[in-house]
């Protein structure tokens, strides 16, 4: 009977932007090389991000992962191996409505609309230019009256001040079954009500058997909150939010310096980690 590896039955979910990736959307070498031997190791690594399958895909030639991702900031769990969605939800209709008043009172605002593995650009401005150009992604460009059903997530860009308004507005108006998160300071996203990375990662856990103590979450932003306070063992980057710092249990370095390998790393040096709950920064 073979020894189990010592990282066997962990599942580890990262955050893409400004944790896993620089601001210049490189991977730092130490990233690479700690999630290969986390792998290697028995473990299981998949991505918790905001974007596309097509926009997170870009990176997969640099770095492994070995089990099903969230994508759509929980709106979707998708396998980047079979290149198949494996589970996702949708906004209600109502949101629809939603939108074209948010459009109507703001037409500067950027917003675009997530639908399975399509991003349609329904008002465009420089900051859904500069979204495009950043994260490289396929996209429609057309009207609202021309988007199909089933919307997983919708994104607003622009100043963080001008999304302040939209948050505002948005809490004036019918927006029954829906959620919001600031993922970016320039962008603001509409999630189906009680979806996010943290309630889909139990959703993952589940899918692959294994035991919720046993999950791992980092992310630097408020839309990983609940990922961090739902995993077993929650890792924010230096630099996060307050709340989310306080959701943590354990603080890396720079996500400039390889925020992941820091994790790893700690891991590494704690092999008794999942037996001990104590809040360590």
């Amino acid at each position: 009977m073979s020894e189990k590896l010592p990282f066997e039955g962990i599942l580890l979910v990262s955050d893409m932007d400004r944790t896993l990736l620089t601001d210049d959307f490189k991977i730092p070498e130490r990233n690479i090389d700690a999630i290969n031997r986390f792998i290697e190791k028995g473990g299981r690594f998949s991505l918790a991000t905001g974007r596309s399958a097509s926009s997170a895909e870009k990176y997969l030639d640099k770095v492994k992962t070995n089990a099903p991702s969230i994508l759509s900031n929980g709106a979707s769990i998708y396998d980047f191996n079979t290149h198949k969605i494996i589970w996702n939800t949708a906004l209600p209709l109502s949101a629809e409505v939603m939108l074209q008043k948010i459009i109507d009172r703001f037409p500067h605002v950027g917003a675009e609309v997530y639908i399975d593995e399509q991003i349609y650009i329904v008002n465009e401005n420089e900051w859904t230019k500069r979204h495009i150009i950043n994260e490289d992604f396929e996209f429609n460009r057309t009207d609202l009256k021309h988007v199909p059903h089933g919307w997983q997530k919708i994104l607003f860009a622009d100043k963080h001040e001008n999304l302040l308004e939209v948050e505002e507005f948005v809490h004036s108006i019918e927006h029954d079954g829906c959620d919001f998160v600031f993922s970016n300071s320039m962008y603001y996203e509409v999630l189906p009500k009680e979806v996010s990375k943290g309630t889909t990662l139990k959703r993952l856990a589940e899918f692959l058997s294994i035991e919720h103590k046993n999950t791992v979450g980092i992310g630097d932003y408020y839309n990983d909150v609940d990922l961090v306070k739902t995993a077993g063992f929650g890792a924010a980057v230096e630099g996060a939010p307050k709340e989310l710092v306080e959701a943590a249990q354990y603080v890396t370095g720079s996500f400039k310096n390889g925020a992941v390998a820091d994790l790893i790393e700690f891991i590494e040096r704690t092999p008794k980690l999942f037996d001990n709950s104590a809040a360590i920064h």
